[in-house]
C-alpha cells in the first residue's frame, strides 16, 4: 500500500516531461515486476506511477480541443454544484450533453465553469439549459507565489471554462431531480428561518450542506485568523464526528436488546451504521473533495472491522492513502489531502506515547502537536499560520463536536419534521454563533494573531518537516536538540535581495492588464497594480501583486506608479494601499480612485536607489489624457537599461523621440500590450532594445498582441517575450548587461498545463 501510494504522489509530483518519461517507462515494467514476489513493492510502486498517468491522460483528453479554445459555441447542458453569485454575474458548474460542433471522436469535458454577466435569469442545480457560449481551455495565472487556479481545476474536473455571450438567446429546456437541488433546498430554507442573522446563518448552513456561499469575507476573515477554517468547511473532522456519536450510539442501544447482540456482534453493528451515518452526511455534503477523502479513509477502517480483522494504525493511515489514491490519483495536487493525512499521523504519533497525568494536558499537547507538524504544510500551501489556533481550537474543537454540528443537523431535520421546534433549536444556536463570532472578532482585532510566512524553498521545507519530527517524538530521543534549529530558516525565510547597483524586475502575470515590481538593495517600485474583475472587489493586486511582495518580505513600498487611469493598470491601486504602507504616489492623470496627495507624473522628474537610475521621459506636460498621459519611465543599472511606457500611443512615441538624448534600452516593454496604435517602426528603430516583454491577457478580447506587431520586432532580432505564454517574467539589470531570472511556465512545467 505504501509503495502504491507513493508511486501515485511521486508521479503528481515530478516535473514534466520527466512525469511523461517515468509513465512510458512504467508501462512495460509492470507486468514483470507484479509477476516476481522479490520485486512485488516496487511493481506496486510502478502500478501507482502506471495509474496515475492514466488517470492524468484521460483527464487531459476531455479538455477542450485546440481547435474550439475562443470560440463562440452553443451548448447544452445541465446545471451541477450551487451556483455563486454577486451583483453584477453568476459563475456555475455544467455538465455538458452536448457542444455544437465538436469533434465525434472526443469525450466531451467532464465539467465546464461558467460565468453569466448582467441582469440574467437565476440558474439553480438540475436545470438543463442551451446557452450561446465562449469557452476556453483552462488556464490561469502563472506567478512566482499565490493561487494556481489552473491546478484547481485540473484537481476537480473542469475542463473548460466560458461565459455566456446572449443572453437573449438561452433558453431553460426543463428540470430534474438532483441532489445540489436538494442542497440548494435545504440551504434556502435555513436561512429564511434564521433571517436576520445572517453571519450565524451561513456558518449553520456550512455545517449542514457545506453550503459557504452565505459566509462574509470579514466573517471567513476573523475564522481564517484563529486557524479554524477547518470547523466550518465539511471534512474529515466531521465525517469522524457524525461516525464517531452514530458509532456511540448504535453501541448503546444495541447493548440494551436483549439477545439481539449475540448473534449480531455490537461492534459491527457500531461500524456498519457508523458509516452509513458519514456517508449520509457526505451525500449532505455534495461529495466534496475532502468528504470523499474522508468517508474513503473510514471505510477503511469500518471495512477491517467489519472482516474482523486487527490492523495496526500504520497499516490503516497507509490504506486509507491507498485507498484515497485509487479513487482520486489527483488528490495530492490540493492542499486538503496533505494536511489530512499530515494531522492524522501527528495524532496517532501523539497518541502512542505515554499518556500525559490528565486528559486536559493530552488535548493542550494534542493542539500543539498538530501546530508543529502542520507548520511546514501551512508555510508551503498558504504562506501563514495562526498564533492562537491551538488556543482557539481547544474549545472549539469539542463545541463544535458537542454542540454545532449535532444541533444543527437535528435542527434541519426537525425544521422540516417539527418546523416550530427545528426553528427553537436552529434560533439558539444561531444567537449561540453570533455571539462567539462577535467575541472571535473582537480577540482577532485586538491580538492580529495571522503571521505571514516566507514563501518556502524545497530544503527548507525539508529541514522543517525534520524538526518538527523530532519534535513530536517522545523526550529523550537522540537529535531532538536539533528540532527548533531546524525550523528556523523555514520560519525567518533565506531571502536574497539585488546588490547595489544591480535591479531586480518581476513583470508578474496580471492577465489582461500590466503590473512591474522594480526592486533594488533597499527601495522598491510599483509600475502599475493590473485590473480588477468582475465588476466587484477582485484584482490583480490581491491574487497577484500583493501575494509577490509578501513573499519577498516586502512590508513598505517607496513608490507607486500609475501609468495612467485605465482599469487594467490602475484597478488594483485601492487594494495595494489597504494592504500595504506605500511613501509615494505618482500618477500618469488623474483619476477617481487615486488618493489624496498622489503627484502628477511630468518629465525631468529624476531620482537614483542604491546605484540604479530612474528618469521620467513622459509626459512632456501634466494634465493630459488617454493612453499618451502615460508615465514613461527608464530605469538604469550601471551595464543595463529598462524602459516602462504604460499605454503610450504614436502620437506619444514620436513625442518622445523629439527630446534630446538616447534612448537605447535593453529591455522594452511593449507599449500598449502589443497594440496596431503603438510600436511605430521609428520608436523600435531608435529604443533599439534586444528584449521584448509584452503583459497580455490570454485570448483576450482586443487580440492583442497584433501579429504585426510581434513580427515588426522579430524582423530587427528582438526577442519577445509575453506573459500569456511565459507567465510571470523576472530580470536582472545588473553590470554586466541583463539576464533573465525566470520564465514560469518555462521552469515551473505540470503535465497538467499541458496542451490537449
Amino acid at each position: 500500500m505504501a509503495a502504491f501510494a507513493i508511486g501515485v504522489i511521486g508521479f503528481q509530483l515530478l516535473p514534466w516531461p520527466l512525469a511523461g518519461w517515468l509513465a512510458l517507462a512504467a508501462m512495460p515494467l509492470l507486468a514483470l515486476l507484479l509477476a516476481r514476489a522479490r520485486a512485488r513493492q516496487l511493481g506496486l510502486f510502478t502500478l501507482g506511477i502506471a495509474w496515475a498517468a492514466a488517470a492524468a491522460a484521460w483527464a487531459l483528453e476531455c479538455r477542450l480541443p485546440n481547435s474550439l479554445d475562443g470560440r463562440n459555441l452553443t451548448l447544452e447542458g445541465v446545471v451541477v454544484g450551487l451556483p455563486e453569485r454577486t451583483a453584477v454575474r453568476q459563475s456555475f458548474l455544467v455538465r455538458p450533453i452536448r457542444i455544437d460542433d465538436y469533434p465525434a471522436k472526443r469525450p466531451l469535458p467532464r465539467q465546464i465553469r461558467l460565468a453569466w454577466y448582467g441582469r440574467a435569469p437565476t440558474v439553480h442545480p438540475g436545470e438543463r439549459w442551451r446557452w450561446r457560449v465562449k469557452l476556453r481551455q483552462p488556464r490561469g495565472l502563472m506567478n512566482p507565489i499565490g493561487f494556481d487556479y489552473e491546478r484547481w481545476l485540473f484537481q476537480n474536473r473542469i475542463d473548460a471554462t466560458g461565459y455566456v455571450r446572449d443572453t437573449a438567446k438561452a433558453r431553460r429546456l426543463g428540470t430534474a431531480w438532483s441532489l445540489d437541488a436538494v442542497r440548494e433546498r435545504v440551504s434556502r430554507s435555513l436561512a429564511t428561518a434564521l433571517e436576520g442573522s445572517s453571519a450565524a446563518a451561513g456558518v449553520l448552513t456550512a455545517l449542514v450542506t457545506g453550503d459557504r456561499r452565505g459566509i462574509d469575507p470579514a466573517t471567513w476573515r476573523d475564522l481564517d485568523a484563529a486557524g479554524i477554517t477547518h470547523l466550518i468547511a465539511i471534512s474529515g473532522l466531521h465525517i469522524g464526528l457524525v461516525a464517531g456519536l452514530v458509532y456511540w450510539l448504535a453501541g448503546g442501544l444495541w447493548r440494551c436488546l436483549p439477545q439481539v447482540p449475540l448473534w449480531l456482534p455490537t461492534p459491527l453493528v457500531q461500524a456498519l451504521t457508523g458509516t452509513l451515518a458519514a456517508a449520509g452526511y457526505a451525500t449532505l455534503a455534495g461529495f466534496s473533495v475532502p468528504t470523499q477523502r474522508a468517508l474513503v479513509m473510514l471505510m477503511v477502517l469500518a471495512s477491517a472491522r467489519l472482516a474482523r480483522r486487527r490492523i495496526g494504525p500504520l497499516q490503516a493511515w497507509w490504506g486509507a492513502m491507498a485507498a484515497v489514491l485509487v479513487c482520486d490519483p489527483f488528490a495530492p495536487l490540493g492542499p486538503g489531502f496533505w494536511l489530512s493525512f499530515t494531522a492524522v499521523a501527528v495524532i496517532l504519533l501523539v497518541v502512542r506515547r505515554r499518556p500525559s497525568s490528565s486528559r486536559r494536558q493530552e488535548m493542550v499537547g494534542l493542539q500543539f502537536a498538530l501546530a508543529v507538524g502542520l507548520l511546514p504544510i501551512m508555510s508551503a500551501w498558504f504562506q501563514r499560520c495562526s498564533l492562537i489556533a491551538p488556543f482557539i481550537n481547544l474549545v472549539a474543537i469539542p463545541l463544535a463536536g458537542t454542540l454545532l454540528v449535532p444541533g444543527a443537523l437535528l435542527g434541519a431535520a426537525a425544521l422540516w419534521l417539527h418546523p416550530g421546534l427545528g426553528l427553537l433549536l436552529l434560533q439558539g444556536l444561531a444567537w449561540l454563533i453570533q455571539g462567539l463570532l462577535g467575541g472571535l472578532g473582537h480577540l482577532v482585532q485586538a491580538v492580529q494573531p495571522l503571521v505571514l510566512l516566507p514563501a518556502p524553498e524545497l530544503w527548507t521545507l525539508a529541514l522543517a518537516a525534520l524538526g518538527a519530527i523530532l519534535l513530536l517524538l517522545p523526550a529523550g530521543f537522540p537529535g531532538r536538540v536539533l528540532a527548533v534549529p531546524l525550523c528556523v530558516p523555514l520560519l525567518v525565510g533565506v531571502r536574497t535581495g539585488p546588490s547595489l547597483g544591480t535591479a531586480w524586475v518581476t513583470m508578474l502575470d496580471v492577465g489582461q492588464g500590466s503590473s512591474v515590481v522594480v526592486r533594488t538593495a533597499r527601495h522598491i517600485l510599483v509600475y502599475d497594480t493590473g485590473p480588477t474583475w468582475g465588476g466587484g472587489n477582485a484584482s490583480a493586486a490581491s491574487v497577484s501583486l500583493l501575494p509577490f511582495l509578501r513573499s519577498q518580505g516586502i512590508t513598505f513600498v517607496d513608490r507607486v506608479v500609475v501609468s495612467h487611469a485605465d482599469d487594467d493598470h490602475s484597478g488594483g491601486l485601492a487594494a495595494l494601499l489597504a494592504a500595504l504602507p506605500v511613501a509615494d504616489v505618482v500618477i500618469g492623470e488623474p483619476f477617481r480612485a487615486a488618493p489624496v496627495g498622489a503627484r502628477l507624473c511630468q518629465r525631468g522628474q529624476a531620482w537614483r536607489w542604491d546605484g540604479v537610475r530612474f528618469r521620467v521621459l513622459a509626459p512632456r506636460v501634466p494634465g493630459l489624457r488617454g493612453n499618451d498621459a502615460s508615465c514613461v519611465i527608464r530605469v538604469a543599472s550601471a551595464g543595463a537599461a529598462l524602459l516602462l511606457p504604460g499605454d503610450l500611443e504614436r502620437a506619444g512615441e514620436l513625442e518622445l523621440l523629439e527630446q534630446p538624448g538616447s534612448l537605447s534600452t535593453d529591455v522594452l516593454m511593449v507599449p500598449h500590450h502589443g497594440s496596431r496604435s503603438s510600436s511605430s517602426a521609428e520608436f523600435i528603430r531608435r529604443v533599439q532594445p534586444s528584449l521584448a516583454l509584452i503583459s497580455v491577457g490570454r485570448n483576450n478580447s482586443y487580440g492583442l498582441p497584433a501579429e504585426e506587431i510581434i513580427n515588426r520586432y522579430q524582423m530587427r532580432g528582438v526577442r519577445v517575450l509575453r506573459t500569456d505564454r511565459a507567465g510571470a517574467i523576472q530580470l536582472a539589470l545588473g553590470v554586466d548587461g541583463y539576464r533573465i531570472r525566470a520564465e514560469l511556465r518555462r521552469d515551473r512545467p505540470r503535465y497538467y498545463r499541458a496542451q490537449p
